[in-house]
């Protein structure tokens, strides 16, 4: 605590010399370690990102078609903090999919590059030697191959637009990677949010 004598009124900077000395600096106010100036700065930070995230929406929903839920999904989306986002969803793959990833989207405004990556739970029926060769075709083809419930980590690299009415567009690539496979797909995202 700073204790100093009053200055008389009217003598400003002379009173301050005199009660602290010509030699002395002038004594700063800390809030855990933080001097005057850096108190003020991230008070100017945090209001900075205060206003960007009070203009975008922060809950979302989308359907894909494509994308990391296979042939079409429906995703709820939560803007986390400034550009994170984490999605979960429900899709299909002629078995059904559950997509849930994290991403960023880089750059300002509304629209940016959106990177991120998570996992798909594919939930693919287990092998059964009495399938048609219609059914076993469709599981070879597809990443499963007859081995039950998988879940496969993906990435995501794409377009994303978010207008101020709170319309969503996305296009996205998505590879997977398992069972020693890599697939790819494209996605087209059209939703909205709130």
């Amino acid at each position: 605590m700073i204790s100093a004598r009053p200055a008389p009124v009217g003598q400003g900077h002379t009173a301050w010399i005199n009660a602290f000395g010509p030699t002395r600096s002038i004594p700063s106010i800390s809030l855990i370690g933080l001097p005057r100036f850096g108190i003020g700065l991230a008070l100017i930070l945090v209001l900075c990102t205060i206003q960007p995230l009070q203009a975008q929406h922060r809950l979302g929903y989308y359907v894909e078609l494509g994308g990391t839920g296979g042939f079409a999904s429906f995703n709820v989306d939560w803007r986390v903090a400034g550009h994170l986002h984490l999605r979960g969803g429900v899709g299909d793959l002629l078995w059904p999919t559950a997509p849930f990833t994290a991403s960023y989207v880089f750059g300002g405004g509304r629209s940016g590059l959106e990177i991120g990556g998570g996992a798909t739970v594919f939930f693919f029926p287990e092998r059964d030697a009495s399938d048609s060769f219609g059914e076993q075709l469709t599981e070879l083809l597809t990443i499963g191959k007859g081995v039950g419930t998988v879940a496969l980590a993906g990435a995501l690299v794409g377009y994303r637009h978010e207008k101020p009415s709170g319309s969503i567009f996305r296009v996205t690539l998505t590879p997977f990677v398992g069972h020693d496979k890599i697939a790819a797909w494209l996605g087209v995202s059209f939703g909205g949010a709130f």
